[in-house]
Protein backbone atom coordinates (compact mmCIF):
# COMPACT_ATOMS: atom_id res chain seq x y z
CA UNK A 1 0.00 0.00 0.00
CA UNK A 2 2.60 2.40 0.67
CA UNK A 3 4.50 1.31 -2.56
CA UNK A 4 1.30 2.33 -4.28
CA UNK A 5 1.05 5.69 -2.66
CA UNK A 6 4.51 6.46 -3.24
CA UNK A 7 4.00 5.79 -6.90
CA UNK A 8 0.99 8.33 -7.33
CA UNK A 9 2.20 11.33 -5.19
CA UNK A 10 5.79 10.95 -7.74
CA UNK A 11 2.97 11.09 -11.00
CA UNK A 12 1.26 13.99 -9.22
CA UNK A 13 4.25 15.65 -8.75
CA UNK A 14 5.21 15.03 -12.45
CA UNK A 15 1.88 16.33 -13.50
CA UNK A 16 2.02 19.70 -12.19
CA UNK A 17 5.79 19.92 -12.92
CA UNK A 18 4.81 19.29 -16.23
CA UNK A 19 1.68 22.50 -16.03
CA UNK A 20 4.09 24.64 -14.47
CA UNK A 21 6.45 24.50 -17.19
CA UNK A 22 4.33 26.59 -19.95
CA UNK A 23 5.86 25.44 -23.84
CA UNK A 24 7.41 27.37 -25.79
CA UNK A 25 8.67 27.97 -29.49
CA UNK A 26 11.26 30.44 -31.53
CA UNK A 27 10.42 33.66 -33.68
CA UNK A 28 12.99 33.86 -36.72
CA UNK A 29 13.34 36.37 -39.30
CA UNK A 30 14.86 38.74 -41.62
CA UNK A 31 14.55 42.54 -41.92
CA UNK A 32 14.56 44.11 -44.68
CA UNK A 33 14.26 48.07 -46.67
CA UNK A 34 10.39 48.11 -47.63
CA UNK A 35 11.65 49.25 -51.45
CA UNK A 36 14.78 47.73 -51.55
CA UNK A 37 14.37 44.46 -50.56
CA UNK A 38 17.81 44.98 -49.13
CA UNK A 39 18.90 43.32 -45.44
CA UNK A 40 19.60 45.78 -42.46
CA UNK A 41 21.97 44.04 -40.34
CA UNK A 42 22.31 45.86 -36.60
CA UNK A 43 18.23 45.87 -36.71
CA UNK A 44 17.06 45.39 -33.27
CA UNK A 45 14.12 43.63 -32.45
CA UNK A 46 12.22 43.02 -28.65
CA UNK A 47 9.36 41.41 -27.33
CA UNK A 48 7.73 44.36 -25.90
CA UNK A 49 7.20 44.38 -22.26
CA UNK A 50 9.30 41.28 -21.68
CA UNK A 51 12.90 41.01 -20.89
CA UNK A 52 13.86 39.24 -24.70
CA UNK A 53 15.36 41.22 -27.69
CA UNK A 54 18.05 40.25 -30.58
CA UNK A 55 19.85 42.03 -33.29
CA UNK A 56 20.11 40.92 -36.51
CA UNK A 57 23.25 39.78 -37.92
CA UNK A 58 25.19 40.54 -41.20
CA UNK A 59 22.50 38.99 -43.25
CA UNK A 60 19.38 41.15 -41.70
CA UNK A 61 18.12 37.68 -39.83
CA UNK A 62 17.66 37.18 -35.90
CA UNK A 63 16.28 34.71 -33.78
CA UNK A 64 14.46 34.87 -30.38
CA UNK A 65 14.06 31.45 -28.95
CA UNK A 66 12.17 29.58 -26.45
CA UNK A 67 9.51 32.54 -26.18
CA UNK A 68 6.30 31.43 -24.36
CA UNK A 69 3.32 30.59 -26.74
CA UNK A 70 0.63 32.80 -27.17
CA UNK A 71 0.33 36.39 -28.03
CA UNK A 72 2.74 39.03 -27.74
CA UNK A 73 3.73 42.45 -29.27
CA UNK A 74 7.10 42.74 -31.53
CA UNK A 75 8.80 46.01 -31.92
CA UNK A 76 11.64 46.57 -34.91
CA UNK A 77 13.83 49.43 -35.36
CA UNK A 78 16.81 50.35 -36.97
CA UNK A 79 18.52 53.86 -37.65
CA UNK A 80 17.51 56.41 -40.44
CA UNK A 81 14.30 53.80 -40.78
CA UNK A 82 10.70 53.89 -39.09
CA UNK A 83 10.27 51.85 -35.97
CA UNK A 84 7.38 49.32 -36.99
CA UNK A 85 5.34 47.52 -34.27
CA UNK A 86 3.60 43.89 -34.69
CA UNK A 87 1.03 43.69 -32.31
CA UNK A 88 -0.76 40.56 -31.08
CA UNK A 89 1.50 38.58 -33.01
CA UNK A 90 0.20 34.90 -32.15
CA UNK A 91 2.89 32.40 -31.73
CA UNK A 92 2.00 28.66 -31.61
CA UNK A 93 3.68 25.30 -30.44
CA UNK A 94 3.44 23.82 -33.38
CA UNK A 95 5.62 25.32 -35.84
CA UNK A 96 8.27 28.19 -35.65
CA UNK A 97 7.10 31.87 -36.49
CA UNK A 98 9.02 32.89 -39.55
CA UNK A 99 8.33 37.08 -40.39
CA UNK A 100 10.04 39.05 -42.96
CA UNK A 101 9.92 42.85 -41.57
CA UNK A 102 9.78 45.64 -43.86
CA UNK A 103 10.97 48.77 -42.73
CA UNK A 104 10.14 52.43 -43.95
CA UNK A 105 13.19 55.29 -44.39
CA UNK A 106 12.57 58.32 -42.61
CA UNK A 107 13.14 61.19 -44.68
CA UNK A 108 14.05 63.27 -41.22
CA UNK A 109 17.26 63.40 -39.98
CA UNK A 110 17.65 61.61 -37.38
CA UNK A 111 19.44 64.01 -34.91
CA UNK A 112 16.08 66.30 -35.33
CA UNK A 113 13.28 63.85 -34.88
CA UNK A 114 12.34 61.22 -32.14
CA UNK A 115 10.43 58.57 -34.34
CA UNK A 116 7.71 57.33 -32.37
CA UNK A 117 6.53 53.53 -34.09
CA UNK A 118 3.04 53.81 -35.18
CA UNK A 119 0.77 50.80 -34.44
CA UNK A 120 -0.92 49.78 -37.64
CA UNK A 121 -0.79 46.41 -38.57
CA UNK A 122 -3.51 47.36 -41.97
CA UNK A 123 -1.18 49.08 -43.45
CA UNK A 124 -0.04 47.61 -46.86
CA UNK A 125 2.85 45.53 -47.79
CA UNK A 126 3.48 47.87 -51.08
CA UNK A 127 5.04 51.00 -50.21
CA UNK A 128 3.74 52.67 -53.52
CA UNK A 129 -0.15 52.50 -51.91
CA UNK A 130 -2.26 55.37 -50.59
CA UNK A 131 -5.65 55.05 -50.47
CA UNK A 132 -8.27 52.20 -50.57
CA UNK A 133 -5.75 49.23 -49.51
CA UNK A 134 -4.86 46.98 -46.60
CA UNK A 135 -2.78 43.71 -46.09
CA UNK A 136 -4.29 41.17 -44.40
CA UNK A 137 -2.22 37.83 -42.31
CA UNK A 138 -3.05 34.49 -42.87
CA UNK A 139 -4.48 34.51 -39.14
CA UNK A 140 -7.24 37.66 -40.11
CA UNK A 141 -8.25 34.75 -42.86
CA UNK A 142 -8.68 32.19 -40.13
CA UNK A 143 -10.18 34.85 -37.54
CA UNK A 144 -12.53 36.99 -39.83
CA UNK A 145 -16.64 36.04 -38.93
CA UNK A 146 -17.83 33.33 -41.78
CA UNK A 147 -14.02 33.65 -43.86
CA UNK A 148 -13.58 29.88 -42.78
CA UNK A 149 -9.68 30.64 -44.20
CA UNK A 150 -10.84 32.34 -47.39
CA UNK A 151 -9.33 35.68 -48.24
CA UNK A 152 -12.30 36.16 -50.83
CA UNK A 153 -14.55 35.63 -48.15
CA UNK A 154 -12.60 37.30 -45.61
CA UNK A 155 -12.63 40.43 -47.61
CA UNK A 156 -16.13 40.64 -47.99
CA UNK A 157 -16.03 42.11 -44.22
CA UNK A 158 -13.94 45.12 -44.94
CA UNK A 159 -15.76 48.46 -45.70
CA UNK A 160 -16.80 49.06 -49.55
CA UNK A 161 -17.23 45.23 -50.16
CA UNK A 162 -19.29 42.29 -49.73
CA UNK A 163 -20.33 38.69 -50.74
CA UNK A 164 -22.14 37.73 -53.42
CA UNK A 165 -23.60 34.71 -51.82
CA UNK A 166 -22.79 33.09 -48.80
CA UNK A 167 -22.14 29.93 -51.21
CA UNK A 168 -19.51 31.47 -53.36
CA UNK A 169 -16.67 33.49 -52.33
CA UNK A 170 -17.32 36.10 -55.42
CA UNK A 171 -16.74 39.81 -53.97
CA UNK A 172 -18.97 42.81 -54.87
CA UNK A 173 -15.91 45.76 -54.05
CA UNK A 174 -18.50 49.21 -54.24
CA UNK A 175 -20.84 47.90 -56.45
CA UNK A 176 -18.42 46.42 -59.25
CA UNK A 177 -19.16 43.26 -60.60
CA UNK A 178 -17.11 40.64 -59.41
CA UNK A 179 -14.96 40.00 -63.03
CA UNK A 180 -13.46 43.32 -62.45
CA UNK A 181 -11.26 42.02 -59.51
CA UNK A 182 -7.57 41.31 -60.58
CA UNK A 183 -6.03 38.36 -58.91
CA UNK A 184 -2.00 38.10 -58.45
CA UNK A 185 -0.26 35.85 -57.42
CA UNK A 186 4.39 36.39 -56.57
CA UNK A 187 3.82 39.34 -58.41
CA UNK A 188 2.56 38.09 -61.72
CA UNK A 189 -1.51 38.12 -62.61
CA UNK A 190 -3.25 34.27 -62.35
CA UNK A 191 -6.56 33.25 -63.58
CA UNK A 192 -8.94 33.16 -60.53
CA UNK A 193 -7.44 30.57 -58.05
CA UNK A 194 -11.12 29.21 -56.43
CA UNK A 195 -12.26 26.07 -57.37
CA UNK A 196 -15.84 25.93 -59.20
CA UNK A 197 -15.04 29.11 -60.80
CA UNK A 198 -17.52 30.70 -63.35
CA UNK A 199 -19.80 27.90 -61.89
CA UNK A 200 -22.32 30.54 -61.06
CA UNK A 201 -20.47 33.94 -61.06
CA UNK A 202 -17.69 35.26 -63.24
CA UNK A 203 -14.89 36.61 -61.07
CA UNK A 204 -15.14 34.14 -57.79
CA UNK A 205 -16.15 30.57 -57.09
CA UNK A 206 -16.51 28.26 -54.04
CA UNK A 207 -13.34 28.92 -51.97
CA UNK A 208 -9.74 29.84 -52.43
CA UNK A 209 -7.18 26.71 -54.52
CA UNK A 210 -4.40 27.49 -52.12
CA UNK A 211 -4.57 27.25 -48.25
CA UNK A 212 -4.47 30.42 -46.68
CA UNK A 213 -1.33 28.52 -44.30
CA UNK A 214 0.61 28.82 -47.23
CA UNK A 215 0.16 33.06 -47.00
CA UNK A 216 2.53 35.92 -46.05
CA UNK A 217 1.04 39.20 -45.06
CA UNK A 218 -0.51 39.85 -48.64
CA UNK A 219 -2.64 43.13 -49.95
CA UNK A 220 -6.13 43.84 -50.71
CA UNK A 221 -7.00 46.86 -52.93
CA UNK A 222 -10.44 48.61 -53.36
CA UNK A 223 -10.13 51.84 -55.57
CA UNK A 224 -7.37 53.88 -57.42
CA UNK A 225 -4.91 51.32 -56.97
CA UNK A 226 -1.46 52.01 -58.04
CA UNK A 227 0.18 52.02 -61.31
CA UNK A 228 1.96 49.03 -61.41
CA UNK A 229 -2.24 47.02 -61.21
CA UNK A 230 -3.46 47.08 -65.12
CA UNK A 231 -6.34 45.48 -66.68
CA UNK A 232 -8.63 45.82 -63.79
CA UNK A 233 -11.72 47.83 -62.40
CA UNK A 234 -13.41 46.56 -58.96
CA UNK A 235 -9.95 45.75 -56.79
CA UNK A 236 -7.00 43.91 -56.63
CA UNK A 237 -5.91 40.78 -54.57
CA UNK A 238 -1.81 41.11 -54.51
CA UNK A 239 -1.00 37.27 -52.63
CA UNK A 240 2.45 36.80 -51.28
CA UNK A 241 3.43 32.78 -50.97
CA UNK A 242 5.85 33.10 -47.68
CA UNK A 243 9.17 31.04 -47.43
CA UNK A 244 9.41 27.94 -45.63
CA UNK A 245 11.00 26.88 -42.54
CA UNK A 246 14.75 27.24 -43.48
CA UNK A 247 16.47 25.87 -40.19
CA UNK A 248 13.81 23.22 -39.20
CA UNK A 249 11.89 20.46 -40.88
CA UNK A 250 8.36 21.00 -39.51
CA UNK A 251 4.69 18.47 -40.70
CA UNK A 252 1.05 19.78 -40.25
CA UNK A 253 -2.04 17.49 -41.15
CA UNK A 254 -5.59 19.24 -40.17
CA UNK A 255 -8.99 18.14 -40.84
CA UNK A 256 -11.35 21.14 -41.27
CA UNK A 257 -14.52 22.27 -42.72
CA UNK A 258 -12.26 23.09 -46.38
CA UNK A 259 -10.77 20.21 -46.79
CA UNK A 260 -8.08 17.18 -45.35
CA UNK A 261 -5.18 19.06 -45.60
CA UNK A 262 -1.26 18.05 -45.36
CA UNK A 263 2.04 20.37 -45.54
CA UNK A 264 5.88 19.94 -45.11
CA UNK A 265 8.55 22.52 -44.74
CA UNK A 266 12.38 22.89 -43.78
CA UNK A 267 15.07 23.90 -44.92
CA UNK A 268 17.44 21.72 -47.98
CA UNK A 269 20.04 21.47 -45.85
CA UNK A 270 21.80 22.19 -42.19
CA UNK A 271 24.31 24.97 -43.66
CA UNK A 272 22.19 26.06 -46.40
CA UNK A 273 19.67 29.18 -46.75
CA UNK A 274 17.00 27.29 -49.39
CA UNK A 275 13.75 25.87 -48.49
CA UNK A 276 10.58 24.44 -49.61
CA UNK A 277 6.84 24.12 -48.45
CA UNK A 278 4.48 22.38 -49.78
CA UNK A 279 0.53 21.81 -49.14
CA UNK A 280 -1.94 19.32 -50.65
CA UNK A 281 -5.62 19.33 -49.68
CA UNK A 282 -8.58 17.10 -50.80
CA UNK A 283 -12.18 18.03 -50.36
CA UNK A 284 -13.88 17.26 -47.10
CA UNK A 285 -17.44 17.59 -48.94
CA UNK A 286 -16.29 14.76 -51.28
CA UNK A 287 -15.98 12.21 -48.37
CA UNK A 288 -19.34 13.67 -46.07
CA UNK A 289 -21.66 13.89 -49.42
CA UNK A 290 -22.15 10.59 -50.33
CA UNK A 291 -23.04 9.32 -46.57
CA UNK A 292 -25.55 12.06 -46.51
CA UNK A 293 -29.20 10.97 -46.75
CA UNK A 294 -30.83 10.94 -50.46
CA UNK A 295 -33.33 13.56 -51.38
CA UNK A 296 -35.30 15.24 -53.71
CA UNK A 297 -33.69 18.57 -54.11
CA UNK A 298 -30.48 17.65 -55.78
CA UNK A 299 -28.12 14.57 -56.56
CA UNK A 300 -24.86 17.50 -56.74
CA UNK A 301 -21.67 16.52 -55.55
CA UNK A 302 -19.04 18.84 -55.76
CA UNK A 303 -15.13 17.64 -55.37
CA UNK A 304 -12.00 19.21 -55.54
CA UNK A 305 -8.57 18.80 -54.73
CA UNK A 306 -5.07 21.13 -54.79
CA UNK A 307 -1.50 21.43 -54.55
CA UNK A 308 0.96 24.63 -53.55
CA UNK A 309 4.48 25.10 -53.13
CA UNK A 310 7.35 27.22 -52.63
CA UNK A 311 10.91 26.54 -53.37
CA UNK A 312 13.19 29.31 -52.02
CA UNK A 313 16.39 29.64 -53.11
CA UNK A 314 19.25 31.97 -52.24
CA UNK A 315 21.82 32.15 -54.47
CA UNK A 316 24.89 34.85 -52.81
CA UNK A 317 25.65 37.92 -54.95
CA UNK A 318 23.33 36.27 -58.14
CA UNK A 319 20.28 37.26 -55.70
CA UNK A 320 17.27 35.00 -54.77
CA UNK A 321 15.59 32.81 -57.10
CA UNK A 322 12.24 30.63 -55.97
CA UNK A 323 10.53 28.28 -57.79
CA UNK A 324 6.42 28.00 -56.82
CA UNK A 325 3.57 27.13 -58.50
CA UNK A 326 -0.45 26.15 -57.26
CA UNK A 327 -2.68 24.13 -58.96
CA UNK A 328 -6.30 22.87 -58.65
CA UNK A 329 -8.85 20.63 -59.94
CA UNK A 330 -12.45 20.66 -59.32
CA UNK A 331 -15.56 19.23 -60.46
CA UNK A 332 -19.31 18.96 -59.54
CA UNK A 333 -21.70 16.51 -61.04
CA UNK A 334 -25.50 15.74 -60.95
CA UNK A 335 -27.35 12.85 -62.23
CA UNK A 336 -30.58 13.85 -62.51
CA UNK A 337 -33.61 11.02 -61.73
CA UNK A 338 -34.95 9.16 -64.38
CA UNK A 339 -38.68 9.28 -62.81
CA UNK A 340 -40.85 11.98 -63.19
CA UNK A 341 -42.52 11.63 -59.82
CA UNK A 342 -39.08 13.02 -58.65
CA UNK A 343 -38.99 16.49 -61.03
CA UNK A 344 -40.10 18.58 -57.17
CA UNK A 345 -37.70 20.92 -58.50
CA UNK A 346 -35.83 21.48 -61.97
CA UNK A 347 -32.59 20.53 -61.30
CA UNK A 348 -34.26 16.95 -60.56
CA UNK A 349 -34.62 16.84 -64.40
CA UNK A 350 -31.08 17.67 -65.32
CA UNK A 351 -27.61 15.88 -65.70
CA UNK A 352 -24.70 17.92 -65.38
CA UNK A 353 -20.94 17.91 -65.55
CA UNK A 354 -18.76 20.69 -64.66
CA UNK A 355 -14.99 21.17 -64.06
CA UNK A 356 -12.45 24.19 -63.66
CA UNK A 357 -9.17 23.06 -63.22
CA UNK A 358 -6.16 25.68 -62.98
CA UNK A 359 -2.76 25.92 -62.56
CA UNK A 360 0.24 28.51 -62.55
CA UNK A 361 3.81 28.24 -62.16
CA UNK A 362 6.62 30.49 -62.10
CA UNK A 363 10.45 30.93 -61.95
CA UNK A 364 11.31 34.49 -60.07
CA UNK A 365 14.65 36.16 -59.63
CA UNK A 366 14.86 39.12 -57.55
CA UNK A 367 18.51 40.87 -56.62
CA UNK A 368 19.69 44.04 -54.81
CA UNK A 369 21.68 46.48 -57.01
CA UNK A 370 24.09 48.71 -55.41
CA UNK A 371 22.03 49.36 -51.93
CA UNK A 372 19.42 51.45 -53.59
CA UNK A 373 18.20 49.44 -56.31
CA UNK A 374 16.08 46.39 -56.41
CA UNK A 375 14.98 44.23 -59.41
CA UNK A 376 12.21 41.61 -59.66
CA UNK A 377 11.80 39.00 -62.87
CA UNK A 378 9.22 36.53 -63.23
CA UNK A 379 8.85 34.18 -66.05
CA UNK A 380 5.21 32.22 -65.30
CA UNK A 381 3.09 29.74 -67.51
CA UNK A 382 -0.41 29.30 -66.43
CA UNK A 383 -3.57 28.11 -67.56
CA UNK A 384 -7.21 27.16 -66.63
CA UNK A 385 -10.00 25.08 -68.51
CA UNK A 386 -13.90 25.32 -67.79
CA UNK A 387 -15.89 22.04 -69.25
CA UNK A 388 -19.62 22.68 -68.81
CA UNK A 389 -22.44 20.10 -70.26
CA UNK A 390 -25.93 19.95 -69.48
CA UNK A 391 -28.53 17.82 -70.62
CA UNK A 392 -31.75 17.92 -69.15
CA UNK A 393 -35.14 15.85 -69.53
CA UNK A 394 -37.44 18.15 -71.43
CA UNK A 395 -40.48 15.76 -71.94
CA UNK A 396 -42.46 13.47 -69.47
CA UNK A 397 -44.05 11.03 -71.58
CA UNK A 398 -40.19 10.13 -72.38
CA UNK A 399 -38.36 10.50 -68.42
CA UNK A 400 -35.32 8.46 -69.51
CA UNK A 401 -34.77 10.98 -72.95
CA UNK A 402 -31.99 13.52 -72.48
CA UNK A 403 -31.89 16.66 -74.99
CA UNK A 404 -28.55 18.57 -74.82
CA UNK A 405 -29.37 22.13 -73.10
CA UNK A 406 -25.67 23.52 -73.06
CA UNK A 407 -21.66 22.34 -73.93
CA UNK A 408 -18.78 24.89 -73.59
CA UNK A 409 -15.09 24.23 -73.27
CA UNK A 410 -12.50 27.13 -72.83
CA UNK A 411 -9.03 26.09 -72.80
CA UNK A 412 -6.72 29.45 -71.82
CA UNK A 413 -3.26 29.72 -71.01
CA UNK A 414 -0.35 32.44 -70.97
CA UNK A 415 3.25 32.35 -71.32
CA UNK A 416 4.22 36.05 -69.35
CA UNK A 417 7.54 37.66 -68.73
CA UNK A 418 7.49 40.05 -66.10
CA UNK A 419 10.63 42.29 -64.45
CA UNK A 420 10.07 45.39 -61.83
CA UNK A 421 12.88 47.95 -60.74
CA UNK A 422 12.74 50.02 -57.78
CA UNK A 423 15.31 52.52 -57.40
CA UNK A 424 15.70 54.70 -54.13
CA UNK A 425 17.04 57.88 -54.82
CA UNK A 426 17.21 59.01 -51.35
CA UNK A 427 14.92 58.67 -48.52
CA UNK A 428 12.02 61.43 -50.23
CA UNK A 429 12.14 59.87 -53.64
CA UNK A 430 11.25 56.21 -54.72
CA UNK A 431 11.04 55.38 -58.34
CA UNK A 432 9.25 51.87 -59.64
CA UNK A 433 8.47 50.87 -63.41
CA UNK A 434 8.05 47.76 -64.67
CA UNK A 435 6.66 45.77 -67.95
CA UNK A 436 4.64 42.81 -68.26
CA UNK A 437 5.13 40.84 -71.67
CA UNK A 438 2.16 38.15 -71.62
CA UNK A 439 1.22 35.52 -74.73
CA UNK A 440 -2.51 34.57 -74.26
CA UNK A 441 -3.53 31.30 -75.99
CA UNK A 442 -6.85 29.92 -76.04
CA UNK A 443 -9.03 27.07 -77.57
CA UNK A 444 -13.15 27.79 -77.13
CA UNK A 445 -15.93 25.93 -78.12
CA UNK A 446 -19.67 26.29 -77.27
CA UNK A 447 -23.07 25.62 -78.20
CA UNK A 448 -26.65 26.33 -76.51
CA UNK A 449 -30.11 25.25 -77.25
CA UNK A 450 -32.44 27.28 -78.73
CA UNK A 451 -35.64 26.02 -77.60
CA UNK A 452 -37.42 27.65 -80.34
CA UNK A 453 -36.63 25.54 -83.79
CA UNK A 454 -35.19 22.59 -81.36
CA UNK A 455 -31.31 22.58 -82.18
CA UNK A 456 -28.44 23.01 -80.43
CA UNK A 457 -26.63 25.30 -82.64
CA UNK A 458 -22.73 26.89 -82.08
CA UNK A 459 -22.59 29.33 -80.25
CA UNK A 460 -18.70 29.70 -79.79
CA UNK A 461 -15.85 28.62 -82.18
CA UNK A 462 -12.20 29.59 -81.43
CA UNK A 463 -8.17 28.81 -81.36
CA UNK A 464 -5.11 31.16 -81.23
CA UNK A 465 -3.26 33.55 -79.27
CA UNK A 466 -2.96 36.88 -78.60
CA UNK A 467 -0.87 39.16 -77.04
CA UNK A 468 -1.38 41.52 -74.13
CA UNK A 469 1.26 44.37 -73.57
CA UNK A 470 1.79 46.50 -70.27
CA UNK A 471 4.01 48.85 -68.69
CA UNK A 472 4.25 51.43 -65.94
CA UNK A 473 6.19 53.84 -64.33
CA UNK A 474 5.53 55.41 -61.03
CA UNK A 475 6.95 57.50 -58.00
CA UNK A 476 6.99 58.74 -54.29
CA UNK A 477 7.83 61.46 -52.33
CA UNK A 478 7.81 61.82 -49.01
CA UNK A 479 7.69 65.71 -48.11
CA UNK A 480 7.90 64.41 -44.14
CA UNK A 481 7.68 61.00 -42.69
CA UNK A 482 3.55 61.79 -42.27
CA UNK A 483 2.82 63.47 -45.71
CA UNK A 484 3.71 61.77 -49.14
CA UNK A 485 2.42 61.56 -52.67
CA UNK A 486 2.31 59.25 -55.31
CA UNK A 487 1.70 59.59 -59.00
CA UNK A 488 2.36 57.70 -61.72
CA UNK A 489 1.02 56.05 -65.15
CA UNK A 490 -0.12 52.58 -66.81
CA UNK A 491 0.08 51.94 -70.70
CA UNK A 492 -1.50 48.77 -72.45
CA UNK A 493 -1.86 47.50 -75.87
CA UNK A 494 -4.24 44.47 -76.31
CA UNK A 495 -3.68 42.70 -79.98
CA UNK A 496 -7.62 40.86 -79.72
CA UNK A 497 -9.02 44.12 -80.47
CA UNK A 498 -6.08 46.71 -81.65
CA UNK A 499 -6.65 48.75 -78.37
CA UNK A 500 -3.85 50.85 -76.45
CA UNK A 501 -4.82 52.74 -73.38
CA UNK A 502 -2.94 55.03 -71.02
CA UNK A 503 -4.07 55.68 -67.47
CA UNK A 504 -2.95 57.99 -65.20
CA UNK A 505 -2.73 57.61 -61.51
CA UNK A 506 -2.32 60.14 -58.74
CA UNK A 507 -2.89 59.74 -54.40
CA UNK A 508 -1.45 61.79 -51.39
CA UNK A 509 -1.82 60.84 -47.83
CA UNK A 510 -1.56 62.82 -44.55
CA UNK A 511 -1.35 61.61 -41.46
CA UNK A 512 -1.82 64.90 -39.52
CA UNK A 513 -2.27 63.45 -35.96
CA UNK A 514 -1.52 60.19 -33.97
CA UNK A 515 -4.46 58.23 -34.69
CA UNK A 516 -6.24 60.26 -37.45
CA UNK A 517 -5.32 60.50 -41.60
CA UNK A 518 -6.48 62.35 -44.63
CA UNK A 519 -6.28 60.75 -47.98
CA UNK A 520 -7.26 61.26 -51.76
CA UNK A 521 -6.46 59.41 -54.56
CA UNK A 522 -7.77 59.45 -58.37
CA UNK A 523 -7.37 56.68 -60.96
CA UNK A 524 -8.43 55.51 -64.41
CA UNK A 525 -8.63 52.02 -64.94
CA UNK A 526 -9.41 49.66 -67.62
CA UNK A 527 -9.96 45.68 -68.09
CA UNK A 528 -10.29 43.69 -70.98
CA UNK A 529 -13.75 40.84 -71.05
CA UNK A 530 -13.14 37.34 -70.29
CA UNK A 531 -11.84 35.82 -74.05
CA UNK A 532 -14.73 34.10 -74.77
CA UNK A 533 -17.28 37.17 -74.73
CA UNK A 534 -14.62 38.35 -78.13
CA UNK A 535 -15.30 35.43 -79.63
CA UNK A 536 -18.95 34.21 -79.34
CA UNK A 537 -19.98 33.39 -83.25
CA UNK A 538 -22.85 34.18 -85.24
CA UNK A 539 -23.43 31.95 -88.30
CA UNK A 540 -25.48 32.91 -91.33
CA UNK A 541 -27.55 30.54 -91.84
CA UNK A 542 -27.94 31.05 -95.86
CA UNK A 543 -23.89 31.53 -96.49
CA UNK A 544 -23.00 29.55 -93.60
CA UNK A 545 -19.95 31.99 -92.83
CA UNK A 546 -18.84 33.08 -89.06
CA UNK A 547 -18.21 36.58 -87.94
CA UNK A 548 -17.63 37.42 -84.37
CA UNK A 549 -19.97 40.91 -83.64
CA UNK A 550 -17.90 41.39 -80.12
CA UNK A 551 -14.59 41.32 -82.20
CA UNK A 552 -13.58 45.11 -81.53
CA UNK A 553 -15.58 45.18 -77.97
CA UNK A 554 -13.95 47.81 -76.18
CA UNK A 555 -12.81 47.39 -72.35
CA UNK A 556 -14.81 48.27 -69.73
CA UNK A 557 -13.37 51.55 -68.16
CA UNK A 558 -13.85 53.26 -64.60
CA UNK A 559 -12.72 56.42 -62.83
CA UNK A 560 -11.64 55.74 -59.45
CA UNK A 561 -12.07 59.03 -57.35
CA UNK A 562 -11.40 58.44 -53.34
CA UNK A 563 -11.67 60.58 -50.45
CA UNK A 564 -10.64 58.69 -47.39
CA UNK A 565 -10.40 59.17 -43.78
CA UNK A 566 -8.77 56.70 -41.02
CA UNK A 567 -9.35 56.76 -37.63
CA UNK A 568 -7.35 54.41 -35.55
CA UNK A 569 -9.65 54.80 -32.44
CA UNK A 570 -7.19 52.78 -30.00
Amino acid sequence: MQKILFIVTCILLATFSLQAQKPTQNIRGVVIDAATKKTLPGANVILVGENKGASTDTEGKFILEDVEVGRHELEVSFIGYEKKIIPELLLGSGSEKVLEIKLEPTPEEIEEVVVKPQIRKDRPTNSMATVSARTFSVEEASRYAGSIDDPGRMAGNFAGVTTVAPNVNAIVVRGNAPKGLLWRLEGVDIPVPSHFSGSNVVGGGGLTIFSSQMLANSDFYTGAFPAEYGNATAGVFDMQLRNGNSHAHEYAFQVGVQGIEAAAEGPFSKNGAGSYLVNYRYSTMALIFPLLPETNYSDELPIYQDLSFKLNLPAGKAGTFSLWGIGGLSKSTMQGSDDADNWTYPANRDKMKFHYNMGATGISHSRSISGNTYLHSTLTLNGSEHLYNEKSRLDSLQPSTLFPLHKTQMIESKVALTSRLTHVFNPHLTLKGGVDASNLMYQLQGNARNYVAGTFPEIMDASGNSWLLEGYVQGKYKLTRNLFFTAGVNASWFEVNDEYTIEPRISGSWQFHENHQLSLGYGNHSQTEPLFVYFVTEKNTSTGATRYPNKNLGRMRAHHFVLGYDWSIT
